[in-house]
């Protein structure tokens, strides 16, 4: 909902932290350094230095390494960047840890490594660390020395005793592994990693890591025997190792030897009950032997001690939808996604989990974004070929849908000017424009678009086709339809569904196509949503086109067919940097009074301006047009928030999210709520559910929960 944006400003935050104590096991996230070489081969060391410094770290059982990859994709960085402070602070707090970054160039024989230690909560940077050597294990024994300095952790002997193991002696091989390391982090083709992994072994034979390496290579290619010899031999050299254990499992379980594979599996974690994969593939083989409840369990588990692991999301999600248990697959379907669009195995969960909730379209967009994901990266192609034969039968599935409903009244360019002047001012009359207006040049692109159609529908679908093409949905967009074909064409935009659907029927309407504007509360799968869509009217078919579902005639749930004073009252009732907020919807009110969604938007234009009781009388009209509407409970919430009302404000968040829990902006809320009556963690229960639901949810109230989040989990040590 629009309002938030403004109206969130003036809540509260959480208090600052007054302790020192530290986490029962310390979180820290390394990331990326920094190539300063000028020399692109020895970018591949980026990677490896945090990777060597994790696994070093790791041993401390203090210290809980966890993976920064989801702060880069929040952030919209590419690893290996510059990062500055800032950045590294957001990062931190997306990942809920303390961070470590650097860079790295050569000084003469020797590699210099810089690096700084972030607390998140604090803000505090440390000084600059440096190490250099010609032997990169030294270099990780100095830069984890200091790490652990400026982290309070001392370490056992025997934790330092492993801290100090080296995984070769052979410069050669770590250099291939390093590279290695570098091609599965940018997901280059498994048979290019397999290449390199093996002139590792060709350089040091008894180098253990690099055979667990070679084992996941192979697996991943579907040589599952080849790959258990590969990793065995691995752990011949260091039974000790977790995630050689992990392998093993991994390829028993490709054979269906399952009972083995835990067998493994629960020796990884002996080493490390932390050990979030070895948790999630103990899941699968609970999963295969028909045990959905305890795989629930252990994913579970593997989601409490890493929140930002997609496979794990994406696993859960699957299970759910096997359960029937609609919300939580979807919640957590979603929440995969979030994390990494691009995560292959990720993405086979999650069309599987969409297929079992009969949400086909979602089921064939994540299948084929798992096949090209696949293919890319050389997987089993016989699985590949399979799933591509589960795609056509999915495809033959999305038919369109007829609906049965009656045009909206018909409106001419001179009825509809007509009609505007009659309701407005010559003053609101002067900012009226008609968002769903077409341009000569939009009129001849549509008749180029339909050109060697026969009929109707075939244009109707030609058009759908051509929009349907732009993959990219943006966030919430106002544009009209000249505007946004002014850009189509420019590769950097996207567009939200009412962009879409504006262009869409202005294109229809230029061949002759009866097409209207529509707004949605209920989509296809019953889920509440604000979404827009177009509706044609084709002889005695109605059909509803929505090009931002990529559906051909959607079977939507709940919607409403305006007609063009309708829309252009839609138009101004949307959030825009084009004129006051209230006196658009008030404009916007005496063109479509009669809708309860619009005098919501007023209502969140007088909250914003200030002025609480006309908002309180634009609220009870609302609630009278359409009681027990989610929205007002939300909206009722954020008014009490401004008036101070702290008990009502919860209790009115409290009853919108019983009946719409998947709204970002109603747990944000809640969450400055309870951190004003400082329960601090149902505060920050609510400020993560706010970011997991975070598509309406302003980014700058995005940052504010991440660093809310990160504010308590100093407060509440361990918890």
């Amino acid at each position: 909902m629009w309002l938030v944006a403004a109206l969130l400003a003036a809540g509260g935050s959480c208090p600052a932290a007054g302790t020192n104590a530290a986490p029962s096991r310390l979180t820290v996230a390394i990331l990326t350094f920094q190539n300063q070489t000028g020399d692109p081969e020895a970018g591949h060391w980026r990677f490896k230095i945090g990777g060597l410094l994790g696994d070093q770290l790791a041993e401390a059982k203090e210290l809980r390494p966890v993976p920064a990859k989801f702060g880069y994709q929040q952030l919209k960085l590419k690893r290996g960047d510059p990062i500055n402070a800032e950045q590294a602070r957001k990062i931190g707090e997306l990942v809920e840890a303390r961070v470590v970054w650097g860079a790295y160039r050569r000084a003469g024989e020797n590699w210099l490594v810089t690096a700084r230690v972030l607390n998140v909560a604090s803000g505090k940077t440390s000084g600059e660390i440096k190490a250099a050597s010609g032997d990169w294990y030294e270099v990780r024994d100095q830069l984890g020395d200091q790490v652990l300095k400026e982290l309070a952790v001392e370490p056992t002997t025997a934790e330092r005793e492993r801290m100090r193991r080296r995984g070769t002696s052979s410069p050669s091989a770590l250099e291939w592994y390093s590279k290695t390391y570098a091609e599965q982090e940018e997901r280059t083709p498994r048979a290019e990693q397999e290449v390199s992994i093996r002139k590792a072994l060709a350089a040091d034979s008894q180098y253990a890591d690099a055979y667990g390496v070679l084992a996941a290579v192979l697996g991943n290619q579907g040589q599952a025997g080849p790959a258990e010899a590969a990793v065995r031999q691995g752990i011949k050299l260091r039974p000790d190792d977790t995630r050689l254990h992990q392998v093993l499992a991994f390829a028993l379980m490709f054979q269906g030897k399952f009972e083995q594979a835990e067998k493994e599996l629960r020796e990884a974690l002996r080493h490390d009950p932390d050990a979030t994969e070895a948790l999630s593939r103990l899941g699968e083989c609970a999963a295969q032997q028909g045990e959905l409840d305890q795989a629930i369990t252990l994913w579970n588990e593997a989601k409490r001690l890493d929140p930002t692991d997609p496979g794990v999301r994406a696993h859960l999600g699957n299970a759910h939808a096997k359960k029937r248990d609609r919300e939580e697959a979807l919640r957590e379907l979603k929440e995969a996604v979030r994390l990494d669009p691009e995560d292959v195995g990720a993405e086979q969960m999650i069309w599987q989990g969409y297929a079992a909730l009969h949400e086909i379209p979602l089921a064939l967009e994540h299948l084929e974004k798992f096949i090209a994901l696949a293919r890319k990266e050389g997987a089993q192609p016989k699985l590949v070929d399979q799933m591509e034969e589960n795609g056509r039968e999915l495809r033959a599935r999305l038919t369109p849908h007829e609906m049965a409903v009656s045009p909206p009244t018909e409106y001419t360019r001179q009825s509809l000017e007509l009609t505007l002047r009659k309701r407005l001012t010559a003053a609101e009359y002067q900012q009226v424009v008609n968002p769903l207006a077409s341009t000569p040049a939009m009129d001849r692109w549509a008749q180029e678009l339909t050109r060697g159609a026969t009929n109707d529908l075939d244009r109707a679908r030609k058009i759908f086709d051509a929009l349907a093409r732009h993959l990219d949905t943006g966030e919430v967009g106002t544009r009209t339809a000249e505007e946004v074909f002014a850009v189509w064409n420019d590769p950097a935009q996207s567009f939200c569904c009412q962009e879409y659907a504006k262009l869409y029927i202005a294109l229809a309407r230029a061949v002759g196509i009866r097409a209207y504007y529509v707004h949605l509360e209920r989509d296809y799968s019953g889920d509440i949503v604000f979404h827009v869509c177009a509706a044609v009217f084709i002889g005695e078919k109605a059909l509803l086109v929505d090009p931002a579902y990529q559906w051909f005639g959607a079977p939507h749930k709940e919607y409403t067919v305006l007609d063009d004073v309708q829309a252009v009252a839609h138009h101004f009732y949307q959030p825009s940097t084009n004129g006051n907020a209230v006196a658009r919807c008030r404009l916007a009110a005496k063109l479509y009074p009669d809708t309860a969604w619009g005098q919501l938007h007023l209502t969140g234009a007088l909250i914003n301006a200030g002025e609480f009781i006309e908002a309180g009388k634009t609220l009870k009209l609302a609630q009278q047009l359409e009681p027990g509407r989610w929205d007002c409970a939300t909206c009722q919430g954020f008014l009490a928030i401004k008036t101070g009302d702290l008990d009502g404000a919860a209790a009115s968040l409290r009853k919108a999210l019983e009946l719409n829990p998947e709204y970002g902006p109603s747990h944000f809320m809640l969450g400055v709520v309870h951190s004003k009556q400082h329960d601090l963690e149902a505060a920050r229960d609510e400020f993560r559910l706010a970011l997991m639901h975070g598509t309406m949810l302003p980014s700058d109230e995005r940052e504010r929960a991440t660093r809310a989040i990160a504010e308590i989990n100093e407060l509440l040590p361990g918890k």
